[in-house]
Order: structure tokens, then C-alpha cells, then sequence
């Protein structure tokens, strides 16, 4: 998933530095910073349980924790004073960490929702990510009102804000690139899944115009997402996921074409069987002659033949996907866990 924090440590990413005429605002300015510095922990202790944990109750529990806390810094601004009579850094604040509650308890329930829906659709999967997304943007935009509110507040009280090195906020940055380049990936890979479903569905009609649709269909789509591939960069040097892509766009195309092509063919066997087998019912045993027999004969051999190879491939590519399944899935793993910085101790992912 993209994680809604791109740059939480908007005042504790930096350190202030004044005059002690002006110490008021700088007091001021550290009473809304209260706890800032928990609220990005405890973003990057769920991170990193949701990638190198092993529990879903330990990362339910951190991600628990972190809404508890942007709860309590919240109701710490909203209880603040006023600033000399001056609101407005007060109120950017608060509308951005009740933005961040908000899209924490409301919009993460409507986005998992979303993902279930999600699975049966490439548009519903296009709409889950740009979902993740726009939750993202929004808290983005109330991140600049803030940091232009700090900018002015500072400014006008001559309180001078030096940059310092932050490494939680370089590490929530990786970790939403992280989660871009795999979404991206995925997207690619889920258009030529959800065709591979419907040819799937379709082999096992008699219908052979839709067999052939579904057929073309998914072999385009695999052509495509190949094609796609061929423009996506590598992830600083790690091409796993590039080639767990191709590799799973390969088999469908692959499967798409056996299957299909013998799927056909032995409809069209059965369907001749089945007209032989009814001209020979029209006759009685001494009027059939010796040629009509064998025609039928050899044609149900062929068929039987068919039907036992359409078999063989049909379990040969279920093995097949099932095992690919499970390659692409260790690899998305093992690429989060390579990409996604880990924090905290051992037992925090437990």
C-alpha cells in the first residue's frame, strides 16, 4: 500500500534559533511541535511491521497506536492558545493533523473496502492506488498550508528555522517510492491477471468465438504489459520485480496460446464425432459401411486424444501458475524488505 505520510516533520525536522527578545514565539512554536517526533516513530515502527513483521495483530496494533497518537497531538493544538490574539499557525495545524486522523480512521477503512472490490477489475484496481493516492495529496496540501503558516510566523517574529538532517522523514520518502514503483508494476502484471481469469472461464464453455476473443484478448494484454516493461526503470539497481513481471506476463501468453489452440480444436473434434456418431445412428448396423466406421472411430480417437491433452496443459499451467503465484509473491516481499528501511527493534515486528 502508499503511505499516507510523505513529510510529517514539518517543525522537527528543523531546530530554531532566536534572539532571547523573541523567546515568546519560539516557546510557542515548540508547544504545537509536542509529540510531532512520536506521531513519525510510530508511522515508521507500522511500516516497517507491515514489511518485515510477521503478525497482522502487531501491525493492526501499530497502526492503532499511531491514529492514538496524531489523536493526541491533535486535541494538544486544538487546546493551544491563540498567539497574541493570532490563530492562523494554530489553525493550519489543526486542520492538518485532523486531516491526517481523519484519512487514518475514515479514508483507510473506505481504501480497504476498495481493495476488495478491487480484485475483480482493472479499473476498480486503477481507482483503489489513485484512491491511496488522493488520500496522500490531501495531506500534502495541508502540509504546505502549514509550512507556509510556520513561514510567515517565523518571519514575522524573526525566528530563524536551520535545516537539519532527518532521517525518519528520508525514510518515510523511501518507503512511499517503495510502494509507487510496486504499484506501477502491479498494475502492468493485474491487466493480463484479470484476462487470463476470463480466458479461464471461457475454455471451459463450447463456445469457440469466445474462446478466441478471450484468447486474443489476454495475449494482447500480456503483449502490452511487455511492452510497458521495457520502459520501467530499475529500482536503484534492483530489477527482481521487473523480471518477476515479464516472467508472469510470459506464462499467461504462453498459456493463452496451448490451451487455447487445443481448447478449439477439440471442440471442433467433438462437434465432427458427434455429427458422425449421428449419421451412423440414422443407419442401421448392416447399411453402415466399413469406411464410415473407421471415419468415426478415428475421429473419436482424435478426440480422446485432445481431451487428454487438453488436460495435461490445463494441469501443467495451473502447477505452473501456482508455483508463479508464489514466486511473484516472494519477490514482492523480498523487494519490500530490501527497499523499505527497517526501524525499530526485533520484537516490535512480533
Amino acid at each position: 500500500m502508499k503511505y499516507i505520510f510523505l513529510a510529517l516533520l514539518f517543525v522537527s525536522g528543523y531546530y530554531t534559533s532566536s534572539a532571547q527578545e523573541i523567546e515568546d514565539p519560539v516557546e510557542y512554536l515548540e508547544l504545537l511541535n509536542t509529540d510531532q517526533r512520536q506521531i513519525s516513530e510510530r508511522l515508521m515502527r507500522y511500516i516497517s511491521a507491515t514489511v518485515h513483521g510477521r503478525s497482522e495483530a502487531a501491525v493492526q496494533r501499530k497502526r492503532e497506536q499511531l491514529v492514538k497518537t496524531i489523536g493526541k497531538v491533535r486535541d494538544n493544538v486544538a487546546s493551544a492558545p491563540d498567539f497574541q490574539g493570532d490563530a492562523t499557525l494554530k489553525d493550519a495545524m489543526l486542520e492538518y493533523f485532523t486531516l491526517n486522523y481523519s484519512v487514518m480512521n475514515e479514508d483507510y477503512s473506505d481504501i480497504i473496502d476498495m481493495k476488495q472490490v478491487a480484485e475483480e477489475s482493472y479499473d476498480a484496481m486503477e481507482a483503489y492506488f489513485k484512491a491511496q493516492d488522493m488520500a496522500a495529496e490531501k495531506v500534502n496540501v495541508a502540509q504546505v498550508n502549514v509550512e507556509q503558516a510556520i513561514t510567515a510566523f517565523t518571519t514575522e517574529y524573526n525566528i530563524k528555522l536551520v535545516k537539519s538532517e532527518d532521517q525518519l522523514s528520508k525514510m518515510l520518502e523511501q518507503a512511499n517510492a517503495v510502494a509507487d514503483y510496486h504499484n506501477q508494476l502491479y498494475l502492468i502484471v493485474f491487466k493480463a491477471h484479470l484476462g487470463r481469469k476470463t480466458f479461464l472461464e471461457s475454455v471451459q464453455t463450447s463456445d469457440i468465438d469466445a474462446i478466441e476473443a478471450a484468447r486474443i484478448t489476454l495475449v494482447e494484454a500480456t503483449d502490452e504489459g511487455l511492452e510497458k516493461l521495457k520502459d520501467v526503470p530499475m529500482f536503484r539497481g534492483d530489477g527482481s520485480l521487473i523480471a518477476a513481471a515479464e516472467r508472469r506476463l510470459q506464462l499467461y501468453k504462453e498459456e493463452a496460446n496451448a490451451m487455447g489452440f487445443t481448447a478449439i480444436e477439440l471442440i471442433k473434434q467433438s462437434k465432427n464425432v458427434e455429427k458422425l456418431s449421428e449419421a451412423l445412428s440414422d443407419k442401421k448396423p448392416a447399411k453402415r459401411t466399413k469406411e464410415e466406421v473407421e471415419a468415426y472411430n478415428k475421429a473419436a480417437d482424435e478426440a480422446n486424444n485432445s481431451v487428454a491433452e487438453f488436460n495435461s496443459l490445463s494441469n501443467k499451467y495451473n502447477q505452473l501458475g501456482q508455483v508463479d503465484h508464489q514466486f511473484w509473491q516472494q519477490t514482492v516481499e523480498q523487494f519490500r524488505r530490501n527497499h523499505v528501511p527497517k526501524y525499530g527493534t526485533e520484537e516490535q515486528y512480533s
